[in-house]
C-alpha cells in the first residue's frame, strides 16, 4: 500500500491550479519523484480526489479540545453592556463581572470565563481601583471646552515660540532623612505585578497618606517657568502664598527671565495656572499691567493642560531619585540640590513636554471638557 502524501507533496496542488496541469500530468510527476526514492506511488483516483479537495483538507476549523463558550460577537456585546452599566452607575456603585454577564442577552458563563474572553479579544479589562480626580461640574467642563476650542486652532509650536513663559507654583516636600525619602518614594508608587494572595506581603504594601501621614521634614514653595525648550525660572518663595508674593514674583524674577530670554518687547505673553489667591489677584494683575505682561489663563481644575504639572515636576523628581543620597540633609542643601537638575533639564525633554500640550488640548475638545486619557 502506498504511503500517504507528505506536506511537500501536497504542495503539488499548485501544478494543477497555477501551472494548469491535468490530474494525469500531476500524477506522472509525482510517480517519477517517488520512483527516484523507491517509494510506491498512490493511485490516480487518490490524486484526483486530492486535487478536488475531498481529502487532505487544509485550513479546516479545529474540532478538538474544549469548545469556546464566548464568541467574539458576544464579547463585543458584553463590552458594550459594561460601558452602559458604568455610565448608568454614575460613579455611585460598583459594576462587577456578574452584572455585565446578567445584562448581556444570551451569555451564561463565569466571571473567569468572561475575563479570559476579553483578554483573547484584546480587551485589557480587569478590576482596577478608581482613579482620584477633582470633580468637574458642568460649568468647569464647559469652560475647559470653550478655551480648548479656541486654542486647538493655534500652530503646533505656538507654546514654544509665541508664549514667552509658562509658569506654575508648587509646594515641594523636603525629605531631610533617609526614612523620609523612602516614605515619599513609596507614596508615589502606583501598583505592583503581583498575585491576589500577595496583597499583604510587606514588599507589596505602601502606607496610607491619610492614616499614616508623616512629615517629611518640611516644605518649600517655589515658582518655576519654562521658556521655549528650557527651564529658565526656579524661584523659592518665603512666607505664605498670596497676592503680594505673586506681584513681587512678576515684578522681579519673572520679568528678569522674560527680558533675559526674550529681549525687550512691547508686551510679553505668559501662560499661568488658575490661581485666584495668587496669579489672578488684584495685586498680581496690577503688577502685570505695569510691566506689559498679558496672560493666557488655564481654566479651573486643569493641571492636565499645564506642562509643569504633567511633565516638568515628574522629570525633575526622577532625576532627584537617581542621585541616591544617603543620610541626613539640611533644607538649604536640598533646595540647592533640587535647583540643579531643574535648570539643567535637557532641552529635548522640555521640548517634548511642551509639544505635548496641543495634543492634550485636542483631547479635551474630543472629551467635551472632561478628563482625558493622556494622564
Amino acid at each position: 500500500m502506498a504511503p500517504h502524501l507528505t506536506p511537500q507533496e501536497l504542495d503539488l496542488k499548485q501544478w494543477h491550479g497555477k501551472d494548469k496541469l491535468t490530474p494525469v500530468q500531476v500524477y506522472t510527476k509525482l510517480t517519477a519523484r517517488r520512483a527516484r526514492h523507491h517509494v510506491a506511488a498512490p493511485d490516480l483516483t487518490n490524486i484526483r480526489r486530492v486535487l478536488r479537495g475531498e481529502t487532505y483538507s487544509q485550513g479546516i476549523v479545529e474540532t478538538r479540545g474544549r469548545k469556546k463558550i464566548l464568541s467574539r460577537r458576544q464579547v463585543r456585546s458584553m463590552n458594550t453592556k459594561r460601558k452602559l452599566l458604568i455610565k448608568k452607575a454614575k460613579g455611585e456603585h460598583e459594576v462587577r463581572w456578574k452584572d455585565v454577564i446578567k445584562e448581556t442577552c444570551g451569555v451564561i458563563c463565569s466571571a473567569s470565563t468572561a475575563k479570559r474572553g476579553f483578554g483573547e479579544a484584546g480587551l485589557d479589562v480587569k478590576w482596577r481601583r478608581a482613579r482620584e480626580k477633582p470633580h468637574k461640574d458642568v460649568d468647569v467642563t464647559n469652560e475647559r471646552l470653550e478655551i480648548c476650542s479656541q486654542w486647538q486652532s493655534l500652530p503646533a509650536n505656538h507654546f514654544l515660540k509665541k508664549v514667552d513663559l509658562i509658569i506654575d507654583s508648587k509646594k515641594w516636600p523636603i525629605p531631610t532623612t533617609k526614612q523620609a525619602r523612602r516614605y515619599l518614594k513609596m507614596q508615589r508608587l502606583r501598583g505592583h505585578l503581583r498575585m491576589a494572595s500577595e496583597g499583604l506581603n510587606p514588599d507589596f504594601v505602601k502606607p496610607s497618606p491619610r492614616k499614616h501621614h508623616k512629615n517629611p521634614g518640611g516644605y518649600v514653595d517655589l515658582c518655576a517657568g519654562i521658556c521655549g525648550d528650557q527651564v529658565v525660572l526656579w524661584e523659592y518663595l518665603d512666607g505664605s502664598w498670596g497676592g503680594e508674593p505673586a506681584a513681587s514674583l512678576y515684578e522681579g524674577p519673572v520679568l528678569s527671565a522674560l527680558r533675559k530670554h526674550r529681549g525687550n518687547k512691547r508686551r510679553y505673553t505668559v501662560l499661568q495656572d488658575n490661581d485666584p489667591h495668587g496669579y489672578k489677584s488684584k495685586l498680581a494683575h496690577t503688577a502685570r499691567e505695569e510691566n506689559h505682561i498679558i496672560t493666557m489663563n488655564l481654566q479651573r481644575y486643569s493641571p492636565d493642560l499645564n506642562p509643569l504639572d504633567f511633565g516638568i515636576w515628574q522629570a525633575v523628581q526622577q532625576r532627584m531619585d537617581k542621585q541616591g543620597l544617603n543620610g541626613k540633609e539640611s533644607k538649604e542643601a536640598f533646595k540647592a540640590r533640587l535647583r540643579r537638575p531643574a535648570l539643567r533639564l535637557p532641552k529635548d525633554v522640555a521640548r517634548q513636554i511642551a509639544l505635548h500640550l496641543p495634543k492634550r488640548i485636542k483631547a479635551v475638545v474630543e472629551a467635551v471638557g472632561k478628563d482625558i486619557s493622556l494622564d
